[in-house]
């Protein structure tokens, strides 16, 4: 897989690529759930071993135009060029499905790994790291959830502002108590 330095470079080549062409460019990443658990349990050589099979599981899962990386312990980034939200969701979600029902051993034992995943449409003239924050922003919410799942844009909750009942018989009071909460 390539290191960081190898996905910059393919950031901003897929970037400048999908302006040009008008195509979207989604990047997710992906998060082995539980992973400090799988050290504890199995020890770090095992963890190792995981983090391996995990990345050749994604490797052969992704379209060979998206580029993958392993990004930081238990940590993949994907760029999938000429890809929707829906359509990076979907490749994904292949991958979660892939790696869920790999059997991973142990020395005594078999275990099983899930992922969880953000997902982000990569707008215009955004960098890598506003690309990343927000991809991380539905990681977070895929974990608060339960994990084994991908989250984004069109998942995230709604900030749904409650409705105040204002018993007010001035009407210029209630216009500028109404305009205070919305």
């Amino acid at each position: 897989l390539p290191n960081r330095t190898q996905f910059y470079e393919s950031f901003a080549q897929a970037t400048a690529q999908s302006q040009k062409l008008k195509k979207p460019l989604t990047i997710g990443i992906l998060d082995i759930d539980s992973f400090e658990k799988i050290n504890h349990s199995y020890g770090t050589i095992v963890g190792d071993q995981v983090v391996q099979q995990v990345s050749q599981i994604l490797d052969h899962t992704f379209h060979k135009s998206d580029t993958l990386t392993h990004w930081e312990s238990d940590k993949f980034v994907i760029l999938m060029p000429s890809t929707d939200q829906k359509g990076g969701v979907h490749a994904i979600e292949n991958a979660l499905e892939a790696v869920r029902t790999t059997t991973f051993q142990a020395p005594h034992e078999t275990f099983s790994v899930t992922i969880s995943a953000g997902v982000s449409v990569v707008e215009p003239r955004q960098s890598l790291e506003e690309a990343l924050s927000e991809a991380r922003e539905f990681l977070h919410l895929a974990k608060s959830s339960g994990k084994n799942c991908v989250y984004s844009k069109k998942d995230k909750p709604s900030e749904n502002k409650g409705k105040i009942l204002l018993a007010e018989d001035d009407e210029l009071i209630a216009s500028i108590i109404k305009a205070r909460f919305e």
